[in-house]
């Protein structure tokens, strides 16, 4: 059934802090973080983030979410439009990083009238798209890297399909290995456990996605500089764990894989993937 209640295609709450108090009443939600090497997405039934005065961050354990309270600038709100399907979206801004954590809204979800309702019960204006680009370029950090290491960004943004870490990644859908993906950033980090399913390659990203579509993640094979395989143990648990670091030095994400039969195999295609670059 169609909401009775309509808001504007944008709009702006002043004061983040009122958003967040609403949260735990706002039902499920698809949550996405974003960095600079890419994202992370999974459907969460609540978010409750816990926010100690005397912490930076924000925590919801239970979703294995955090994000840094500190540095959130503002909370913008809008529907977005594919094709048939509306959905409706809290944007995170954070400084530096403005979009840097989205709360998206599905019209079959529990919570919607509730979400759409935040325009009429919380203060807020409307905005217009032009507005919003120039606030989030107004509190973007640029980043600049070498011409080289431009053109080996591009070579890999053309090609993902030659790169080591899109063949493991097709490895793991071909065997349906579960893995345990975690996005890292000053701004936010969030774990999202799942096997995936599907495997796509579109304008330079790989993405990943669950049975379900309950997950995914994507990456921009721009951003991926180095992989660091290794073997740990995490309470007893042995884990295959990849790294993934960008031309700065960042590192992005973190993968797991249990067991430590994974590793060797990962570290097989890194070689004869190096070899066909080098070919």
């Amino acid at each position: 059934m169609a909401s009775a209640i309509h808001l504007p295609t944008l709009f702006r709450f002043p004061s983040p802090s009122h958003v967040l108090t609403a949260l735990p009443e706002l039902g499920p939600f698809y949550v996405q973080a974003r960095n600079r090497g890419g994202g992370l997405g999974k459907r969460m039934e609540s978010l409750d983030p816990l926010h100690v005065p005397d912490l930076d961050f924000a925590f919801d354990p239970d979703n294995g979410l955090g994000f840094a309270v500190c540095d959130l600038i503002g909370v913008h709100a809008g529907e977005i439009v594919t094709g048939a399907v509306t959905t409706y979206a809290l944007d995170f801004e954070f400084a530096g990083f403005p979009g840097g954590l989205s709360l998206h809204k599905f019209p079959d979800m529990d919570g919607l009238d509730a979400t759409l309702a935040l325009a009429r019960d919380l203060p807020c204006e409307v905005i217009g798209k032009g507005e919003l680009l120039s606030w989030r370029a107004g509190h973007t950090e640029s980043t600049e890297i070498c011409p080289c290491c431009e053109q080996r960004a591009e070579e890999r943004a053309r090609h993902p399909e030659r790169h080591a870490l899109y063949r493991i990644l097709r490895h793991a859908v071909a065997l349906q290995t579960s893995l345990e993906f975690r996005l890292s950033a000053d701004h936010v980090d969030m774990t999202s456990p799942f096997t995936p399913h599907r495997i796509t390659l579109r304008n330079g990203f790989v993405i990943l996605s669950d049975a379900l579509s309950q997950a995914a993640f994507h990456v921009d094979m721009r951003t991926v500089h180095a992989l660091v395989i290794d073997v740990i143990s995490l309470d007893g648990v042995s884990y295959s764990s990849l790294h993934l670091y960008d031309t700065l030095g960042n590192l992005n994400f973190h993968l797991m894989a249990e067991g430590t039969h994974h590793a060797p195999v990962w570290r097989d295609l890194c070689e004869n993937s190096f070899e066909e670059w080098e070919h």
